[in-house]
């Protein structure tokens, strides 16, 4: 039998309608050196019957098809990565698609120059119409094989803070000591920046490898209280990198960008969920703590926000009240 080269894992809850398309597109492309991981993550529409299918119709693929509780994305990560066997890694979201040329890209890469970690870029489409795309920036480094000797090295993909677990393929000794944060969403910011800089070769390839779905009235755009715990988490997560280094000047410079955007991405979940942007006591201690080091270079305004927080959660809460009662006052009675 022939070594594993690929293991693609693919976890899957709830997507009759798009997980045998995702799967298929993979089949039609790979040989004998790849698996294909698929966990069923307590799915109760029936995807289980269309993974069958699948696994039926491509008895020539090695195929393996885990079913488990519900437990979430990351959980379902993790156990696939503990079932997986090849000497590289890859995630494919269960309503995704591969590109028709992925495995020609990138086999050669992985058999040949053997890098700790491919780069791609994808493209986004909205439902089912994937004749209109947008391009997805993840990669801006060359189209070739870069060494990473320090964090630096690594600055423009911190710069474009895309962290898509599928955009990548890894070694697998990069989650060696590393796994998914189980019940956490935003689990890929938290992650793939510390895997990235753990990786000490990158090979980059500009073209779209995936077909990125955005589903626009799909539930898991929903935001909820505790996605403002998670995405405070991802934040302390990008700190630790600052916190371990012994250089912190380069580490603000490169970890600024991801840091900020994370707040900004903060706020409006906070927005969403609360009607005006609100973080608790102690929400506000962790945020002033993990931010704190990368506000130096930014306005006055911004500074004063993050110094004050407290006193902005209130004002912010106090304005959305008054604006509530003129609201309430406006509506004429009958």
């Amino acid at each position: 039998m022939p070594t594993i080269v690929l293991s693609v894992i693919v976890p899957c809850y709830n997507n009759k309608n798009y997980i045998y398309a995702c799967l298929h597109s993979i089949a039609e492309q790979v040989d004998d050196t790849v698996e294909i991981i698929i966990i069923d993550d307590g799915s109760n529409d029936g995807s289980i019957d269309e993974i069958r299918r699948f696994a039926n119709d491509n008895s020539n693929l090695n195929v393996k098809i885990i079913e488990q509780k519900n437990q979430g994305v990351s959980v379902a990560r993790n156990v696939g990565i503990s079932h997986s066997s090849g000497k590289y890694i890859g995630f494919l979201d269960a309503d995704d698609l591969w590109c028709s040329n992925f495995w020609e890209k990138t086999k050669h890469i992985l058999n040949h120059i053997q890098p700790d970690m491919i780069i791609f870029n994808a493209v986004r489409f909205y439902n089912d119409d994937t004749n209109i795309t947008t391009d997805v920036k993840i990669t801006n480094l060359l189209d070739k094989l870069t060494h990473i000797h320090n964090i630096i090295d690594v600055k423009g993909l911190f710069k474009l803070n895309e962290w898509f677990p599928w955009a990548r393929i890894y070694h697998r000794d990069l989650f060696k000591d590393i796994t998914f944060p189980e019940g956490k969403v935003y689990e890929d910011a938290a992650i793939i920046p510390l895997v990235t800089i753990n990786s000490k070769t990158i090979y980059s390839i500009s073209s779209p490898l995936i077909y990125y779905r955005v589903r626009t009235n799909s539930i898991t755009n929903t935001a909820k209280e505790h996605h403002i715990d998670d995405i405070i988490y991802a934040i302390k997560m990008l700190y630790s990198i600052y916190d371990k280094s012994d250089n912190k000047a380069v580490c603000i410079d490169v970890l600024t960008p991801s840091i900020l955007g994370l707040y900004s991405l903060l706020r409006r979940v906070s927005t969403r969920v609360y009607g005006y942007c609100y973080f608790t006591r102690q929400q506000q201690a962790s945020i002033k703590k993990y931010i704190t080091p990368f506000i130096l270079k930014q306005n006055y305004s911004f500074k004063l926000k993050i110094m004050f927080l407290g006193f902005y959660c209130f004002f912010n809460k106090q304005k959305y009240l008054i604006y509530k009662k003129n609201l309430t006052n406006s509506i004429p009675s009958h």
